[in-house]
């Protein structure tokens, strides 16, 4: 306990907002998703987690904040992309837990659509043999004879894909499952019904864009868009205001720029929130909220991450 008294006098001054980050809770360790905890673990972090932090809804949260009456160590916990194991997984544990969560659902991928990587997953996942030969569609052959190898096989093969633009990327993918053979995986994505269901358990609902681009490399009004009508297919899916915004990879300069935190402004939302590190104070720009993962989970390592981050300076973009 010694080695978190740092982070317990520190995250007791006011005015800090700690944000966490997840994607997927799984039913068990996945040998290609080792970054993603199974639903045992998730409910450790957690529990060990709120001895050190009072979690608040994001919305709420960053209204305080604003106003500069944010409670001392208020954390949040937030969801991307909306993945089916998010309603049927962690919304259980969060319930159970009493911890309020916020899920960015990007609303082209529900009611049976699935995103480029978990294409790309399904297909690592299911091919046999020594080798995923890719070289008809000049992505190259890579080696999957161990868990290892199939995991640094896939990550290599998605970063190739992930800057393309998207049509492009979409072909391509489409195209390299076609070339496999395989089946996909299970749809892993929440139907409409399914998100509308975890808002009516109380879960706020925020938006990720329709078809999760990089916002700098689409056209502005394409980028408008995408942050408006995800807004206003997520308000119609659960007939409740939806407040909040995730940038897509969330990387300041690189995935989004301040045209992009100005649409996501304009189209009503509070805030919104990016990937680099850090807590953000009233004085930051809450159209760049920074989010992390303390990955030592229930280990007081967690707590050395929180302390860390909690002090990191946060690298959002500023107007010149």
């Amino acid at each position: 306990m010694n080695a978190l008294k740092p982070l317990f006098s520190l995250a007791s001054t006011p005015g800090k907002l700690t944000v966490l980050t997840f994607h997927r809770v799984l039913p068990a360790h996945d040998p290609l998703q080792l970054g993603e905890p199974s639903a045992d673990e998730f409910r450790a972090w957690l529990q060990s987690w709120s001895k050190w932090y009072r979690f608040a809804p994001l919305s709420e949260a960053v209204r305080a904040l604003r106003s500069g009456k944010l409670l001392a160590r208020t954390a949040c916990v937030t969801f991307d992309d909306g993945y089916v194991n998010n309603i049927e997984i962690a919304a259980p544990i969060l319930s159970n837990l009493g911890i309020p969560a916020t899920f960015f659902v990007a609303t082209g991928f529900a009611d049976g659509g699935m995103m480029f990587n978990d294409k790309l997953t399904s297909v690592f996942r299911n091919c046999l043999g020594p080798v995923v030969d890719l070289t008809a569609v000049n992505l190259g052959r890579w080696p999957i004879e161990t868990d290892a190898q199939r995991r640094t096989s896939l990550t290599a093969v998605i970063l190739k894909v992930k800057h393309l633009p998207y049509s492009e990327r979409e072909a391509l993918v489409d195209l390299t499952v076609a070339h496999s053979g395989i089946h996909l995986d299970r749809q892993p994505m929440m139907t409409s019904a399914q998100v509308c269901a975890l808002a009516a358990k109380g879960f706020e609902i925020g938006a990720h864009t329709v078809s999760h681009p990089i916002l700098r490399e689409l056209s502005d009004a394409d980028a408008a868009h995408e942050i408006q009508t995800s807004r206003a297919q997520l308000q119609a899916i659960t007939g409740q205001q939806v407040e909040m915004f995730a940038y897509p990879n969330g990387r300041p300069g690189e995935d989004y720029d301040l045209r992009h935190t100005a649409m996501v402004e304009q189209a009503g939302f509070i805030g919104a929130v990016s990937t680099i590190p850090g807590a953000a104070s009233k004085d930051d720009d809450l159209y760049q909220i920074p989010r992390f993962t303390p990955w030592h989970g229930a280990s007081w390592k967690s707590g050395v991450q929180f302390l860390r981050n909690y002090r990191t300076p946060i690298r959002a973009l500023k107007a010149t």
